[in-house]
């Protein structure tokens, strides 16, 4: 791209203070080992499902070579909790409780 910038001079960067980032830097090590417990336990999860027979026929329904045919009602339930779960919490978010109004108002009104 175009250095449109030329015929100036630009500034020595500075050292930054570490100890200012702390804070962040905790909290998003927090959030990166959230992420990868919750990917452990997904992969436990479906190795337990694709492994353990009695899992795998809870959740689906699998033809006598062993094919995918389809979902039972637990499969069902739980292929679309994730869904629900989003939408239940989005609806919760947007309803939120109006506060009461403050006693006064009401004398001041009248």
């Amino acid at each position: 791209m175009s250095d449109f910038g030329r015929g100036t001079a630009r500034s020595i960067p500075q050292t930054v203070d570490m100890s200012i980032d702390a804070g962040l830097r905790a909290f998003m090590l927090g959030v990166y080992n959230k992420m990868a417990l919750g990917l452990l336990v997904s992969a436990g999860i479906a190795y337990a499902v694709a492994s353990v027979p009695a899992i795998r026929d809870m959740l689906f329904v699998v033809s006598e070579t062993g094919a995918f045919r389809g979902y039972t009602l637990p499969g069902m339930i739980l292929a679309f909790a994730p869904l629900a779960l989003v939408l239940i919490s989005g609806f919760a978010m947007r309803t939120r409780a109006r506060p009461a109004r403050p006693p006064c108002t009401g004398a001041l009104s009248a």
